[in-house]
């Protein structure tokens, strides 16, 4: 609460990469968003969240992560599928030729996390979340 009090934007971390029980990480981000709303400008930044169930079920104001990277780093393609990525293994389709070259899957996963942005900002909009910066 003392950082909530204190600062209006703030890091939540150590949840990437950790194999802490999804219960326990809920349990804590319940409790952190409930405490923030006696201070509603406080903006969140989650630390490698791009779970969709995150997304949807709290207001981060911003996120991180390498997922796109390893998209593309692994020959693979991440096509919209609304408010998550679906992410084809294989490049076995003719019109996924173009995908081949690391830096154009780079590219392409970069503006498909935009389209997911764009998404989740909408939804926060819907449920009366607007950031004003």
């Amino acid at each position: 609460q003392k950082y909530i009090d204190k600062y209006d934007y703030i890091a939540l971390g150590a949840i990437a990469g950790e194999n802490i029980p999804y219960d326990l990480l809920i349990y804590n981000l319940n409790k952190v968003f409930s405490m923030a709303k006696k201070n509603p400008w406080t903006r969140f930044h989650g630390f490698g969240i791009t779970s969709t169930k995150l997304l949807e079920k709290y207001p981060f104001y911003s996120v991180d992560s390498t997922s796109w990277l390893a998209a593309a780093m692994f020959n693979r393609v991440s096509i919209n599928g609304g408010s998550k990525l679906i992410t084809q293994e294989k490049l076995i389709s003719p019109s996924y030729l173009r995908f081949c070259d690391y830096k154009v899957r780079t590219i392409n996963e970069v503006k498909q996390y935009v389209k997911i942005e764009e998404y989740y900002t909408k939804l926060w909009e819907m449920r009366g979340i607007v950031w004003k910066d």
